[in-house]
């Protein structure tokens, strides 16, 4: 499963992307989106108190995603409930998703409380990580480096493209650097 740094990464790449895309009509904060992202795996503080496994179940359902979503933009301006809905849910949507695309991983109940199968794509983007060998395992190298590189090469293709999204602005100001005025001749 991926950790905090992909799915931190992905959620505030989203938040970016849509206040790009909405030219600031839609705009939550960074810390917002790295909140929302990352909520999901808060399941863990349950399973330490209970001693259950709660990890990949209802906090990771479409269901509670949903909730989450209505929840965050009943309490926002309701001006904006639609967008923050929406917002919302995509970015803890992307952790589902993201969950869902790990190597070896146990999968997730997406459709939970409707189906408590745990739901996985065959096709596997991050490899696995084996939280039995402790912290300081040699083997997490591989991990934390392919979701390091990951973060790296979305952030890239984010500045890319938002740069890509505003070639009139710096075209004005190159012109406006080059632009020749006459001189005002003093008397």
């Amino acid at each position: 499963m991926p950790s905090p740094i992909a799915h931190s990464t992905t959620g505030y790449a989203i938040a970016a992307f849509l206040r790009t895309v909405t030219r600031g009509r839609l705009s939550v904060s960074p810390g917002y989106a790295i909140l929302i992202a990352n909520a999901p795996d808060l399941d863990f503080v349950l399973q330490i108190l209970t001693g259950e496994r709660y990890h990949r179940t209802f906090t990771h359902s479409l269901t509670l995603a949903i909730a989450i979503a209505a929840s965050f933009a009943y309490v926002t301006r309701k001006d904006a409930f639609k967008s923050i809905f929406w917002l919302t849910l995509t970015i803890y949507g992307s952790h589902l998703g993201l969950d869902m695309l790990s190597q070896g991983g146990q999968g997730i109940q997406l459709f939970w409380p409707w189906l408590t199968t745990d739901i996985i794509s065959p096709i596997a983007v991050f490899p696995s990580v084996r939280h039995g060998l402790g912290l300081w395992s040699a083997t997490h190298l591989i991990f934390i480096s392919f979701e390091t590189l990951y973060s790296l090469l979305l952030l890239k293709l984010l500045r890319r493209w938002q740069a890509a999204q505003q070639p009139l602005k710096r075209s004005s100001k190159g012109n406006q650097k080059n632009k020749i005025t006459p001189h005002r001749k003093h008397m």
